[in-house]
């Protein structure tokens, strides 16, 4: 989706600083820390909110963040 800022950074047509990706998440830092470590972990898969993931995938966005 080109308008979406995350798909942009997964895509590469935004620059970031990319700490960690697999075949289902992207881990970046926030432009805009609210603490030391403040890092994005984003599905690769486009979503529009919280309520489009599915349970295998909410599951291991749960598991990455801690």
């Amino acid at each position: 989706m080109d308008s979406c800022l995350f798909c942009n950074i997964i895509a590469g047509k935004i620059p970031s600083k990319i700490i960690f990706e697999s075949d289902h998440i992207v881990v970046f830092p926030d432009i805009h820390p609210a603490a030391d470590i403040h890092l994005l972990i984003v599905p690769r898969e486009h979503i529009r909110g919280i309520g489009e993931i599915d349970e295998d995938k909410g599951k291991l966005l749960a598991e990455v963040n801690g």
